[in-house]
């Protein structure tokens, strides 16, 4: 992706600096990273066998391997979907686009059994294990998850939604995975860096559900002291006022918001004008909680001082950072963590 972008083959709705020049570095940068990890995983190949012989097809090993094959496949989904239109346009001249349900469905479909297969292997001895005795030690958990993922979404937001339900169902099956295992291992810190990265990984499932099962968006109509209700928030327009910024003007609005449980606060979202540029750019205003994040944008000016907004509702989308700085955490544990002999 980073070669891609800056090096002006893709663009992106971020604003990187587009340098062609700069594409042979950063491809050589990514050469070395990956090529390293490439010659350090044959270096220690040989160790496997060398070590235990090799596993049984039912075993942790397979599990990991699994889990592994997978996710190599679902970055390759995602190449594939960047590039191809590129390659089509390019030798076919032909031009399409690759949309959100190419990805979403690939996602899916490859991430699914992966986290399955990342609960299941926690609970698989390593080496060899028998299915009978991995068969009982998920079935009181596995029943816990199903029943805790159908009832959460409904407590959580009085709604049901079978993504959300099926989305809290595999996070607590990660967990619950997570902290099986002898209580010696937790003793020892030798299972400290796994819970804390699978941790992460129930973070990133919970928020990726919830923001696409209840997530909203809508385009309202703010008037001046009239009331909108979206998301169970009523938004209230007190006023427009002109501001001048270092490099800028600015238009905000003063935005009244009455939350649930009586909560009640402000936002201010801007439509600015840069002097070094005719284009007005909008400045959403958002209000964060660990539970949600709400952002009201200004659009265009309506008749009778009214003026249109978009609103959004994102339910625990700041459980998806919290789960990628997780994962990166728990490697650092398990990385740094000092091996008992």
């Amino acid at each position: 992706g980073t070669f891609l972008v800056r090096s002006g083959v893709l663009s992106s709705v971020h604003a990187f600096a587009s340098d062609p020049g700069r594409g042979l570095f950063i491809l050589a940068l990514l050469a070395l990273a990956a090529g390293g990890a490439l010659v350090l995983y044959a270096w220690r190949a040989p160790a496997l066998l060398a070590a235990g012989g090799g596993f049984a097809p039912h075993s942790r090993e397979t599990y990991l391997l699994l889990n592994s094959a997978l996710m190599t496949a679902a970055t390759l989904a995602v190449l594939l979907g960047t590039l191809y239109p590129l390659v089509l346009d390019a030798f076919a001249a032909q031009q399409i686009s690759v949309g959100p349900p190419y990805f979403e469905l690939s996602m899916l479909v490859l991430l699914l059994p992966a986290l399955l297969a990342a609960g299941l292997a926690t609970f698989t001895r390593w080496g060899r294990d028998r299915t009978g005795r991995v068969l009982r030690a998920v079935g009181a958990p596995a029943a816990g998850c199903v029943v805790l993922g159908a009832a959460l979404p409904w407590l959580l937001f009085g709604r049901w939604s079978f993504g959300a339900a099926a989305g809290t169902a595999l996070a607590l099956w990660v967990l619950a995975g997570a902290a099986s295992g002898p209580l010696r291992q937790w003793r020892s810190g030798a299972r400290w860096g796994m819970a804390v990265a699978h941790l992460g990984v129930a973070a990133f499932i919970l928020g990726l559900s919830y923001v696409n099962s209840f997530g909203v968006s809508r385009d309202v109509r703010l008037a001046p002291d009239e009331a909108v209700e979206v998301a169970g928030h009523a938004f209230t327009l007190r006023g427009v006022d002109e501001v001048l910024g270092p490099n800028y003007q600015a238009r905000r609005a003063v935005i009244a918001v009455a939350g649930p449980r009586g909560r009640q606060f402000t936002l201010a979202p801007e439509k600015r004008s840069y002097f070094s540029q005719e284009s007005p750019l909008t400045e959403a205003a958002i209000d964060i909680t660990p539970l949600r994040d709400l952002y009201v944008s200004l659009g265009a000016p309506l008749e009778d001082g009214a003026w249109s907004a978009r609103v959004q509702f994102k339910p625990f989308v700041r459980w998806l950072w919290a789960g990628a700085v997780l994962m990166a955490l728990g490697a650092a544990v398990a990385a740094l963590r000092r091996r008992r002999p």
